[in-house]
C-alpha cells in the first residue's frame, strides 16, 4: 500500500499540470495532454512505485502553485468586491503548500518562492489603489500561516531537538555553517551550470549513457527526452515572448518556478526538479492549441514518440 500511495501524487500532479495548462490559455483536450505528459515524465513513473516523496512533494507544490495562480488572476478591482473567494484560494493554496513544505528540507525555498512572486503581485496591487495595505497583509498573512501550521511542525521539533530547522542538512552561507548538520546527500557532479547541461544532455540520448535507464534515483537525466527536445526550447521561446507579449501570469508562474530550481541544493538532479515538467508542460499545452491543426498534430506525435523514447 505505501508503494502504491506515490501514484495517487503523481495522478494529483497531473491534475494540477493540467489545471495550470488551463489557467495559461490552453484549451480542455489540450490541457489533458499536458497532465499526460507530467504523469508519463520518467522519474516520475520510475517513482510511482517506490516510498520515496519526491512525487509527493512536486505534486503539492504543482498544486500550491494552481491555486496562487489562480488567485494572481483575480487580482483586480474585482477582488475588493469579493474578497471571500479569494480568501478560499489562499486557503487552497496554503494547505498544498503545507504538505510540501512538510515533506521535504528544500521545500522552504519553495514555499519562500511563491511567496515572494505573492507579495510582488500584491505591493502592485496595493500600489494601483485596488487593495488596501491592510487586506493585502492579510491575504500574504493567509497563504503563509496556513502552509507553516500545517507543514511547520517538523521545522519546530528539529531546532528544539537538534539546534538546525532543516536537519540532517548542513546549511552554511559563504564558508560559514549557519546550522550544523551533515553534508549534501550527494555532491553536484561539476560546476554550475556544467552539472545541468550534463544532467540534461543524457536524456538526449537516454539508451547510450552508462546509468541505468530509468531507476527511482537516477542522478543523471530523468526529467525525458521530451524535456529537453520539446518543453525546454519551448520554455526558452515564451521567455523571450514575455518582452513583447507582457503576460503577467505567465511571467508569474515562470518566476516562481525558476526561483524555486536555482535556489534548489541539487538543481541538475531530476528527482529535485520534478517542478520543471509542471510548467514545462503547461506551457507546451499552451503552445499546441495556438498553433494550426496540422502543426500540433505533427507536434503531438513526435511527442508521443519522444515519451516511449522515455518509457521504453
Amino acid at each position: 500500500v505505501v508503494d502504491l500511495t506515490p501514484i495517487a501524487f503523481a495522478l494529483s500532479g497531473a491534475l494540477a499540470t493540467a489545471g495550470m495548462a488551463r489557467l495559461l490559455g490552453a484549451r480542455h483536450a489540450i490541457a489533458a495532454v499536458a497532465g499526460v505528459l507530467f504523469f508519463l515524465t520518467p522519474i516520475v513513473l520510475a517513482q510511482s512505485m517506490v516510498a520515496y516523496v519526491d512525487v509527493a512533494t512536486a505534486s503539492a507544490f504543482a498544486a500550491c502553485l494552481y491555486f496562487i495562480t489562480r488567485y494572481l488572476r483575480r487580482l483586480s478591482p474585482s477582488v475588493a468586491r469579493n474578497p471571500a473567494r479569494s480568501r478560499r484560494l489562499l486557503l487552497l493554496a496554503g494547505l498544498a503548500g503545507g504538505l510540501c513544505l512538510g515533506s521535504k528540507s528544500q521545500t522552504p525555498i519553495w514555499i519562500a518562492s511563491i511567496a515572494i512572486v505573492l507579495a510582488v503581485n500584491l505591493a502592485l496591487v496595493v500600489r494601483r489603489g485596488w487593495l488596501t495595505p491592510w487586506r493585502a497583509l492579510s491575504a500574504l498573512g493567509t497563504f503563509v500561516l496556513v502552509t507553516v501550521a500545517l507543514g511547520g511542525y517538523w521545522y519546530i521539533r528539529d531546532s528544539v531537538v537538534h539546534g538546525n530547522p532543516v536537519y540532517p542538512d548542513l546549511v552554511s552561507v559563504a564558508g560559514r555553517t549557519v546550522f550544523k548538520g551533515y553534508p549534501m546527500l550527494q555532491a553536484s557532479p561539476s560546476t554550475f551550470p556544467i552539472s545541468i547541461v550534463k544532467s540534461w544532455a543524457h536524456d538526449l540520448v537516454p539508451f547510450a549513457h552508462s546509468e541505468a535507464f530509468y531507476r527511482y534515483d537516477q542522478r543523471s537525466g530523468g526529467l525525458g527526452p521530451v524535456w529537453v527536445y520539446v518543453m525546454l526550447p519551448i520554455l526558452v521561446f515564451a521567455a523571450i515572448g514575455l518582452v513583447r507579449h507582457r503576460d503577467r501570469i505567465l511571467l508569474c508562474v515562470l518566476a516562481m518556478v525558476t526561483l524555486a530550481w536555482l535556489a534548489s541544493p541539487y538543481p541538475w538532479w531530476s528527482r529535485f526538479t520534478i517542478e520543471l515538467v509542471v510548467v514545462g508542460a503547461a506551457v507546451t499545452a499552451v503552445c499546441l492549441s495556438r498553433l494550426s491543426t496540422r502543426t500540433a498534430t505533427a507536434l503531438a506525435w513526435i511527442m508521443t514518440a519522444l515519451v516511449l523514447l522515455g518509457v521504453a
